[in-house]
């Protein structure tokens, strides 16, 4: 049976405006991950090491919307631009390796022709 460990943790801090705030930093490890939630809504995903890792979507997301896909510490995917601006910049990403969308979409043709004509 899998089991996830949830740790939460409150405290107090005074903003820009000292006015008090409750944040809540939320940690939830489950098959040796951990997803984080910061006290500036930023979500991580690390592995065992402490390298961010996801493998079903954004290892990072930040609350202004920037969101990176990382796979043990590797800068990487294979279904779209590896990472995403909140402003709608986008970098194409294998490896940890960065490369154009023209670039990524053609090393994508070349690895599903290979495996074309393997069968």
């Amino acid at each position: 049976m899998n089991t996830a460990q949830v740790n939460i943790l409150y405290f107090m801090y005074r903003d820009a405006g000292s006015n008090p705030a409750l944040v809540l930093k939320l940690k939830i490890t489950n098959m040796g991950i951990t997803k984080t939630v910061n006290k500036h809504g930023t979500i991580y995903y690390k592995n065992e090491k402490g390298q961010f890792h996801r493998e079903d979507g954004p290892a990072y997301e930040s609350l202004s919307g920037d969101k990176e896909w990382v796979l043990n510490g590797l800068c990487h995917r294979e279904d779209g631009p590896a990472i995403e601006y909140a402003d709608g910049d986008k970098a194409w990403c294998l490896n940890d390796k960065r490369y154009t969308e023209q670039e990524f979409n053609d090393f994508l043709l070349k690895k599903r022709l290979q495996r074309i004509l393997e069968l």
